[in-house]
């Protein structure tokens, strides 16, 4: 039984897909964050990355646990295309997302859609934990 035209048309896209398999796609893995390579700041903040590549449908992902000294911030607010999500761990924190913000502590979480204006600063008095999961454009 041969394959029409029709049919190898239709195939074409999910042939493509396989033709496009990226050797950047972040593979399954486990880490004690105590043995990942910690990145300094000049303003004293702590970064640990977990992952950094292509996940499903290779959409670039970043994911790195930060640590902010008191009234500490990584960065002023800022807008990129990609989806951002806070998951905080310890101590206070300010998410502004569009100019409104929000105080947060452990268990505390915030998104920001791509586009948004949104920056994160420690609000407490002893340093602050969170992670931040970048997911689409720029988070590579």
């Amino acid at each position: 039984m041969g394959i029409s035209r029709r049919q190898l048309c239709g195939l074409l896209p999910f042939l493509a897909l396989g033709l496009n398999a990226d050797e950047t796609r972040i593979s399954s893995m486990a880490a004690d964050f105590k043995e990942l390579p910690v990145e300094k700041a000049d303003n004293g903040a702590e970064f640990r990355r977990l992952v950094m590549g292509k996940g499903y449908n290779a959409v670039p992902m970043e994911i790195h646990e930060t640590i902010l000294p008191a009234g500490g911030a990584p960065h002023p607010a800022h807008r990129h295309p990609g989806d951002e999500l806070f998951f905080i761990m310890k101590g206070t924190v300010e998410v502004t997302i569009n100019g409104k913000s929000y105080k947060l502590g452990p268990g505390g979480a915030a998104y920001a859609a791509g586009g948004d204006e949104h920056g994160i600063r420690n609000a407490g008095n002893e340093p602050a934990q969170y992670f931040v999961a970048t997911i689409g454009p720029e988070a590579t």
